[in-house]
C-alpha cells in the first residue's frame, strides 16, 4: 500500500518544481527522526536492529554460475556443529536477538554439500523446540539451494 502511495505521489508531482522536493525532504526527515528514536533513547545499546541472519554451513559449490559472487579460489571449510551450538546457545540467552525474524542457511556456499548436514539442521531443529518450550520467538528457517543435491530423503 505505502509504495502504491509513493507511486501515485511521483506520478502526480515527480514534475512538479516545489512539491517532488518537499516530499523527498519530509521523507528524509522522517526517516532521520525515526533513527533518532531507535538508536538515541536510553537503553539503545540492548536494542538491536537486526532482522534476518545468513548463515554458511560450507563455503563450497557444486556449480560455477557467472553471476555468483563465492571465490572458488579460497579453501573451502564447513561449520562445524560445535560452533552452531555455540551460535544458537547465544541467539537463545541473547534477548537483543528475539526479534530476529530470520535464519537463512545460506551466505555463498551450497548448505547441501555440508557433510553433516542432517546433524546441523536436527540441532536447529533441537533449538527451535528448546526455545518454544521457554516461550521464546524463534526465527523463520529458510535455506537457499541450487537444488542439484535434493532428494526425497532430505524432506523427513
Amino acid at each position: 500500500m505505502e509504495q502504491n502511495l509513493h507511486e501515485r505521489l511521483k506520478a502526480r508531482y515527480y514534475e512538479h518544481p516545489v512539491i517532488w522536493p518537499l516530499l523527498k525532504k519530509m521523507q528524509e526527515l522522517n526517516n532521520r527522526a525515526q533513527y533518532r528514536w531507535y538508536y538515541r533513547r536510553p537503553g539503545h545499546q540492548n536494542r538491536v536492529s537486526v532482522r534476518e541472519i545468513n548463515i554458511e554451513f560450507n563455503s563450497a559449490c557444486n556449480l560455477r554460475c557467472k553471476f555468483c559472487a563465492l571465490d572458488h579460489t579460497k579453501p573451502k571449510q564447513s561449520m562445524s556443529p560445535l560452533i552452531l551450538r555455540r551460535f544458537l546457545d547465544q541467539f537463545l540467552s541473547d534477548t537483543r536477538f528475539h526479534s530476529v525474524e530470520k535464519l537463512q542457511l545460506y551466505n555463498g556456499g551450497e548448505t547441501l554439500l555440508h557433510p553433516k548436514r542432517i546433524d546441523m539442521l536436527r540441532i536447529i531443529k533441537e533449538y527451535r523446540l528448546l526455545a518454544e518450550a521457554e516461550g521464546i520467538p524463534f526465527p523463520k528457517v529458510s535455506m537457499l539451494t541450487n537444488g542439484m543435491l535434493l532428494r526425497e530423503s532430505l524432506t523427513r
